[in-house]
């Protein structure tokens, strides 16, 4: 199977070259792949360590393509239109052909591209995703946050749907093949009642390919990237809030501005005033995706009879099953204090001794 990695890059001067080389493509070498970069506007040198990288690697591995409109969903789906008619010129059906999505401000470990080339099989309806970690500098230089972020996601892990049904996709660690991508109805932008652009757009790509044939996640083996935390810089109270879920600019803010800078929180996370509002915000979040979204995009009744309810309340406030109106209720349940998800923290199911965020 033929491989394509498509990095779409918006101002990405300074990390972009670092990301090329962790993935082969630098110094005279390349993969056993192809690179397509796409320029989505950029206003700073991007275009020319674009041009630099493909002078250095050679035009045969590198493709570069322009996409005027900003965003994610233009970007992305430049690249693989991009990576349709390179394989269309080389001769090679949209069934063996293999897209990775990768991230500008990305580090991936080595053997990472034949990690993900050797997991697909061919069957239609695979989604493959690797795994992206914290890097070993960033717990050492915060090991209180990141000893909290790992006990309030253990708190609720009992409850998160088996792996293989899960639909939440790191975007940056996902790989589909052509075919697939054409028949799942490609990357789109969808707005959500209140006219805000909806995020984790291949989240909403491999939903709807859920809905319309079988479709499977697959988790990668040995297929890991150290991703930038630029985000947690900027959005950090936010950012621990959502679990990393992306959120519109109005929530980043109404989290960002009770504290005076993100790294005093990553610092010293315990000294936050806002922490047990926080810790709470973030559980939401864990069960309202992890939990209650795959079961409701399951054919089958939820596996327990409590998510019934949970599942039941997050269909009936969805309206139907397109994935935009799914994950909208389920960060409206996320949102909600003192709402179903709290009530279900609060009856103790979760045992309270993991809860004890002060011990």
């Amino acid at each position: 199977m033929k491989t394509f990695v498509v990095i779409p890059c918006f101002n990405e001067q300074e990390n972009l070259a670092a990301t090329c080389f962790s993935l082969g493509f630098g110094l005279g070498r390349a993969p056993s792949a192809n690179l397509v970069l796409v320029d989505n506007a950029s206003t700073d040198s991007t275009p020319e360590v674009m041009a630099q990288l493909r002078e250095t690697v050679g035009v045969r591995n590198i493709s570069i393509v322009y996409e005027p409109t900003r965003g994610y969903v233009p970007a992305r789906h430049a690249g693989v239109s991009a990576v349709m008619e390179l394989a269309r010129q080389e001769g090679f059906r949209s069934n063996d052909v293999l897209v990775l999505q990768a991230d500008a401000d990305t580090n991936y470990l080595p053997g990472y591209i034949d990690a993900m080339s050797g997991a697909i099989s061919g069957r239609p309806g695979e989604l493959i995703e690797g795994a992206a970690v914290v890097g070993r500098e960033f717990r050492a230089e915060f090991p209180e946050f990141h000893a909290l972020c790992c006990r309030v996601d253990y708190s609720v892990e009992p409850w998160f749907a088996a792996d293989e049904a899960q639909v939440i996709v790191d975007d940056k660690v996902c790989g589909f093949s052509l075919a697939d991508y054409y028949r799942w109805g490609g990357h789109r932008q969808e707005i959500d009642s209140l006219g805000r652009e909806i995020y984790v757009e291949t989240t909403r790509l491999f939903m709807h390919a859920k809905r319309a044939q079988p479709a499977y996640r697959i988790k990668v083996a040995g297929a890991y990237a150290v991703p930038s935390r630029r985000r947690l810089w900027t959005q950090g109270p936010a950012y621990f809030a959502s679990a990393g879920f992306p959120r519109d600019a109005e929530w980043i803010r109404s989290w960002v501005r009770q504290l005076p800078s993100s790294r005093d929180f990553l610092t010293t996370p315990f000294a936050w005033p806002s922490l047990t509002s926080a810790i709470r915000s973030r559980q939401r979040h864990l069960l309202a995706l992890f939990c209650l979204l795959p079961a409701a995009c399951q054919n089958g009744p939820p596996p327990s009879q409590f998510q019934l309810a949970l599942v039941s309340a997050l269909r009936h406030l969805a309206g139907n099953d397109e994935p935009k109106c799914l994950l909208e209720a389920a960060l409206f349940l996320a949102d909600e204090e003192n709402g179903i998800l709290d009530k279900f923290l609060d009856q103790g199911l979760i045992p309270r001794s993991s809860l004890n965020f002060n011990s």
